[in-house]
């Protein structure tokens, strides 16, 4: 499976561990990334944010333009997109 788009956060980011995966850093770019958590509950896991939103790197196709596109998309809807 490969999906285009992921979204993990909470528990289930943590759980999924992501960053554990060598395909993940390959295969995805961030979109949004969150790292504080409310209330603050530490996971033990500083290198998994509390929320975050990914993106195929062959959807944006090496456009950064593109790439970019969808992180203004993500701020006008108030949600916490990188910075190129």
């Amino acid at each position: 499976m490969r999906p285009t788009f992921i979204h993990a956060h909470g528990s289930w980011a943590e759980w999924a561990s992501l960053p554990d995966d060598p395909r993940f850093a390959r295969d995805y770019l961030p979109v949004s990334v969150t790292w504080e958590q409310p209330g603050r509950r530490d996971t033990g896991r500083p290198d998994i944010p509390w929320t975050a939103d990914y993106v195929r790197r062959d959807a944006v196709q090496g456009d950064d333009a593109t790439l970019e596109r969808l992180r203004v998309r993500f701020r006008s809807l108030g949600l916490p997109a990188l910075s190129p």
